[in-house]
């Protein structure tokens, strides 16, 4: 598949497992360059690392996105390595489990501001 991403630069967040991880992949393999971010950083590092081993373009930041310094950091640092930013995949975030009506209301703004 084509999907004219070559060279362009992604940042990817909640990237380093499931669906994130698949993102990340996914448009390392079609030629982007991309910023993966998450709170853990092992496994950003792995995953970089395996991107890199394919002969594809990839940065690791360790963040957490419900901190505003730390999406400021994740865009900074992706402009300092790749120049720029073309496509933003946000993708973090987290669900409570349960019946709807026994989730609060600071559980559902909780999951709205991450």
């Amino acid at each position: 598949m084509n999907l004219g991403l070559k060279d362009a630069v992604a940042i990817v967040t909640g990237g380093k497992q499931g669906i994130g991880r698949a993102t990340v992949l996914r448009l390392a393999a079609e030629g982007a360059k991309v910023g993966a971010c998450a709170r853990g950083r092992e496994r950003l590092d792995a995953l970089v690392a395996e991107i890199r081993a394919a002969g594809g373009t990839a940065h690791a930041v360790a963040a957490d996105v419900a901190l505003a310094d730390d999406c400021t950091r994740i865009v900074d640092e992706t402009l300092r390595t790749f120049g720029g930013v073309d496509v933003l995949v946000n993708n973090a975030g987290t669900a409570r489990t349960g019946a709807f009506e026994s989730v609060t209301d600071e559980a559902w703004q909780a999951d709205l501001d991450l």
